[in-house]
């Protein structure tokens, strides 16, 4: 019987038991010799509050049909709360395996003590019951390690031998000034032993790509596009792995000791990098637009349907679905603002955008994280998903997602016009109209690496703010060109001195006496958010963090007018 039939196949089950209770209760049914289906796998844990959302999502990644955690009744927990940690953790899985499409039978959460030997077997033979009723995973078993297309990096292509070791971009780099690290002395590593040397170097992926060092760099090193190679180089190295916490630090450790797992140091146990691994599953189909209301207006395009009438104007959105139902709360609330404000601008200016039903991510971060291969398979799905649409203009407001599909469209030769929100809305600046809120308060801004430095995008974002939402513009001294990353991408190495700097920027931000703090990036809302939610009460913990989208939209008098050019636009329309 294959795995592609319905019914009767045999399911490949994995179950996360607590040590204490779980566990044993498993050891109750096989000493009792009760019957038990064959078809799940059995893994110990310390705690059910550990078992993380990530671990969950990387057992489906691996081809499992269906998951269950199971701890101790509430009150008999070894660890005292370990249970209650496992309910919050289980709401946030459900949350992102029922955005990737995977029906919620597929995932449980139980409770099972060591003395019920005889609950534990009812509970596992009704529980694969269910899962080959549902049917195998839809996102299919994992295939076989890509080869990433692109040759492999050499000192040449990845521009080392062109430093002159001067040090500039260790003076100006964010992260050098608040823990141990120096772009310089990485270029030296690889110049001294190859483009290899840095595979177990943990600095290597300390680094933010942010570009400050190329801009002061006397022979214009390619500092971040060095970097991506040197990761892509460490990934390979190393062959198919998945993250783990924290990077090999132990230079001096036996040829004989195994090497880990992972070399990528991951914050949050990797769970978007799960997230984009499985978006490379040709059969994920997602439940992606629930943070959609009535009042907007979308046209929403489904998986491999071209629309009647063809599309103006495609709407990338991003992971933000993703990110706001992970981080939930007020972050959460503020990324799904953040999206339905996006709708509501490109409304005000008379356009209705499409959205993918299963649009897939943009694999930035993969490639961050130097897993080139998986990124290159995702992008051959993504960019046969838009032609089959055929957008006339893709519009993106993340900025990871505007320089990553700009990379991808140039890579693929897609003709298709890519146009920053920002830029969009000055085009029409007449149909924004603000509604006194701003009224000149001060707010300040932080510059995202990728549309600022990256895209070159200072001053669209600058006056929608200042001139349609008529808001008065503070600058930090550290701002456009000079300005100071959000202190982390790809989820990659968040650490103690990440927050150092990170409470640097907000400090810097709350001294331009601003009231707020605006952003026009999800991550960087992010981390930010992060950053004044656990500090210590410093002087930046009581300036309010607000994505720009969101603002302008609260800020403008709505319904939207039409503008000389819109109302221009449509007469030619109907005349022709």
């Amino acid at each position: 019987m294959t795995r592609s039939t319905k019914k009767n196949f045999d399911p490949r089950v994995l179950v996360f038991a607590c040590n204490w209770c779980s566990y044993a209760g498993a050891d109750t049914a096989g000493v009792g010799r009760l019957p038990q289906t064959p078809h799940f796998r059995l893994l110990r844990v310390m705690c059910s509050g550990r078992v993380h959302p990530a671990f969950v999502l990387r057992a489906f990644a691996r081809g499992a049909d269906g998951v269950m955690v199971s701890g101790c009744h509430f009150g008999d927990c070894h660890y005292i709360f370990g249970n209650y940690r496992a309910v919050e953790q289980h709401e946030k899985t459900k949350a992102l395996v029922d955005m990737l499409g995977l029906e919620p039978e597929r995932l449980r959460l139980e409770w099972i003590s060591a003395a019920e030997g005889i609950r534990f077997a009812e509970v596992m033979n009704g529980f694969v019951e269910d899962i080959r009723a549902a049917g195998p995973t839809p996102l299919g078993l994992p295939r076989s390690q890509p080869e990433p297309d692109d040759a492999p990096p050499t000192l040449e292509t990845a521009g080392a031998l062109s430093c002159l070791e001067c040090g500039r971009c260790t003076g100006v780099c964010p992260v050098a000034k608040h823990q141990p690290f120096s772009p310089r002395r990485l270029i030296s590593q690889t110049v001294a032993g190859g483009i290899e040397a840095l595979a177990d170097e943990p600095s290597l992926w300390t680094c933010l790509t942010c570009g400050q060092c190329s801009l002061v760099c006397p022979v214009q090193i390619d500092y971040p596009n060095f970097v991506l190679q040197a990761r892509a180089s460490a990934v390979a190295s190393f062959g198919a792995r998945s993250s783990v916490p924290e990077p090999p630090t132990n230079k001096e450790a036996s040829e004989t000791e195994p090497k880990p797992e992972g070399v990528v140091p991951c914050s949050h146990g990797g769970v978007f990098e799960q997230v984009s691994l499985m978006h490379a599953r040709p059969g994920l189909r997602q439940r992606r637009l629930g943070w959609l209301t009535d009042d907007l207006k979308v046209r929403v395009v489904e998986e491999g349907k071209k629309p009647r009438g063809g599309v103006e104007d495609l709407l990338y959105i991003g992971c933000s679905p993703y990110f706001a139902a992970y981080f939930g709360g007020e972050t959460g609330e503020g990324l799904t603002e953040s999206m339905r404000s996006v709708v509501r601008l490109l409304n005000r200016v008379d356009i209705t955008p499409a959205l993918l039903a299963n649009e897939r991510c943009c694999g930035y971060h993969l490639r961050l994280a130097g897993r080139v291969a998986e990124a290159e398979a995702l992008e051959k799905l993504l960019v046969a998903q838009i032609q089959k649409c055929g957008p006339k203009r893709v519009v993106a407001f993340c900025p990871e997602c505007l320089t990553a599909l700009g990379d991808i469209f140039r890579r693929h030769r897609v003709a298709i016009p890519l146009v920053h929100l920002s830029e969009l809305l000055r085009a029409d600046p007449g149909a924004l109209r603000p509604k006194g809120t701003g009224n000149g308060v001060p707010v300040t801004y932080q510059d995202p690496c990728r549309l600022g430095r990256g895209a070159g995008l200072y001053d669209p974002p600058r006056r929608l703010l200042t001139e349609s939402a008529a808001w008065s513009l503070a600058e930090m001294p550290h701002s456009r060109e000079r300005a100071i990353c959000c202190g982390n991408t790809a989820w990659l190495n968040c650490n103690a001195g990440t927050k150092r700097f990170q409470n640097a920027r907000l400090a810097e931000a709350a001294a331009t006496g601003s009231s707020k703090l605006v952003t026009a990036c999800p991550g960087c809302y992010i981390h930010l958010r992060c950053a004044q939610e656990g500090s210590d009460g410093g002087s930046g913990a009581s300036i309010e963090i607000i994505d720009l989208w969101h603002l302008l939209d609260r800020s403008l008098v709505g319904p939207p007018a039409k503008s000389p050019a819109r109302r221009k636009a449509g007469r030619a329309k109907k005349e022709g």
